[in-house]
């Protein structure tokens, strides 16, 4: 079996409490001259009806939102807390207008 490549990579967050979440990066895309991130908490595993997909309610996929900042050559991610703003970007991401 072939392994396929995924996204950009994983990313790790740590929140005020020490808790640490590690993230897929999914994708990028602009909207609204903003880049934006992709991140996913996991992918579909083998087996599932909507592999092909990031968001599967099958799996209990989470998909994140997030700002992207670039310094230098490192980028960093910031989360995004407008709930209209996520719509929008969720909106635009499934909708392939990306």
């Amino acid at each position: 079996m072939e392994t396929q490549e995924i996204g950009y990579g994983t990313v790790t967050f740590e929140d005020s409490e020490g808790n640490q979440l590690e993230l897929m990066v999914l994708d990028y895309f602009f909207f609204n001259g903003q880049e934006i991130a992709v991140l996913a908490d996991k992918w579909c595993g083998e087996g599932c009806p909507e592999q092909d997909t990031a968001a599967c309610e099958a799996c209990d996929v989470t998909i994140f939102y997030m700002t992207v900042k670039a310094e230098g050559d490192e980028e960093t991610f910031e989360p995004i807390e407008d709930e209209k703003l996520l719509q929008q970007l969720d909106d635009a991401y499934h909708s392939g207008e990306a």
